[in-house]
């Protein structure tokens, strides 16, 4: 089978991050042939290029795609021709909805199915335009959700048939973080070169400084358990953002940081580090599919506190990984961190119940093969659907 394979960047993040490791794993473990290509390029790509041709539509012009910018540029990507001229795709797979400017046309030209993987809720969804969900719409054979929130945001607000949809949970790197994990020596010599606290109870988090992602719900949680707490050694550690927006961040958010104890540690492409040391991951975006974040920090033996109606974790974190906690609700999330603070037994139980449900449920092998059988299934049932 041969497979045209589109992304929308290549970021060091959640989608594009799994995508990479989809497509390495179906080089090594399959006889599919397969071709990438992406809308605009980003850090990762030359890891791309070391799993199969890659070919980049726009390479200098990562992270200026949403969502406007790609309603401008449409027109330039109106006649959009594979570099390898060559390569006839038997299937079309789509790992995002933000792409079907291209896919769409590659789907006619082409006369193939396609799947679409969805791993976007619905603010980011009506964000990119009533066009380009009818582009998805029109394109798309089976939809792939990465959760059950996507799977009911397509069913209820996107109107997609049931029998279209396929559920498939987020995948990443798993083995390799569970490996990564820092014995109590590193971990006090590491906390020592960040100036925290020997004893502390570290709460972490991670993710780029936009909105979405909650870095200001993250701000004031840090200050609201410092205030509640004053006599409980709790730190906070974000990991992501480039320097200009924590510089910015930090400006904006003075008064509030003053009255918390939080590092920030800009990009880095060695996150684990810095994961190794949280004793608990706090998912703090307002709205996020089914972050790899958590999954990481699971595989490190984190349990997650995050907020219900935000997304598909809630999924993950069940009952016995971590606690879901009503939509922003800081002071519930302090007080969830002040429990594990106080039981360190129930930190450990909850923590392993997160790695183990992680590492059998989420690990490359499981997710990836059942993503490829939903685009077996896909070409078998809908031999040149298109024309």
């Amino acid at each position: 089978m041969n497979i045209l394979v589109i992304g929308h960047e290549a970021s060091r993040t959640g989608a594009p991050i799994f995508l990479e490791h989809w497509c390495r794993w179906v080089k090594s473990n399959t006889e599919h042939d397969i071709r990438i290509l992406l809308v605009n390029g980003g850090e990762i790509v030359e890891n791309y290029q070391s799993i199969a041709p890659t070919q980049v539509l726009e390479k200098n012009l990562y992270g200026k795609w949403m969502p406007k910018f790609l309603r401008k540029r449409k027109l330039e990507y109106s006649d959009v021709k594979l570099e390898d001229q060559q390569f006839q795709p038997d299937i079309i797979y789509v790992n995002t909805s933000a792409a079907s400017h291209i896919s769409s046309q590659l789907t006619a030209k082409y006369s193939v199915p396609c799947v679409t993987h969805v791993h976007e809720l619905e603010n980011i969804i009506a964000k990119l335009g009533q066009e380009m969900w009818a582009d998805n719409l029109k394109s798309t054979d089976t939809f792939i959700a990465v959760s059950e929130a996507v799977k009911n945001n397509l069913l209820q607000k996107r109107k997609v048939p049931e029998n279209k949809i396929r559920l498939h949970y987020e995948l990443a790197d798993l083995a390799a973080f569970n490996k990564h994990k820092l014995d109590d020596t590193q971990k006090k010599q590491f906390k020592k070169e960040l100036g925290i606290s020997e004893n502390a109870l570290i709460i972490g988090a991670s993710g780029t400084i936009i909105k979405r992602k909650g870095y200001d719900w993250f701000i004031k949680t840090a200050a609201l358990c410092k205030a509640k707490y004053p006599d409980l050694n709790i730190a906070f550690l974000w990991v992501g953002g480039d320097e200009k927006k924590l510089h910015k961040l930090k400006k904006d958010h003075a008064e509030a940081l003053a009255k918390a104890d939080i590092t920030f540690i800009p990009n880095t492409a060695n996150p684990q580090k810095y994961y190794s040391l949280f004793d608990v991951f706090y998912m703090c975006s307002i709205e996020d599919p089914f972050p790899l974040v958590v999954l990481e920090n699971a595989a490190l033996g984190n349990p997650t506190v995050c907020y219900q109606n935000a997304g598909g974790i809630p999924e993950f974190v069940k009952e016995d990984a971590g606690f879901s906690v009503p939509f922003t609700d800081i002071e519930a999330a302090a007080d969830k961190f002040a429990l594990f603070y106080n039981d360190r037994s129930l930190l450990a139980t909850m923590g392993q119940t997160a790695e183990n449900r992680a590492l059998t449920n989420h690990n490359i092998e499981k997710i990836s093969s059942e993503i490829m059988e939903t685009l077996e299934e896909t070409l078998k049932s809908l031999p040149s659907c298109k024309g």
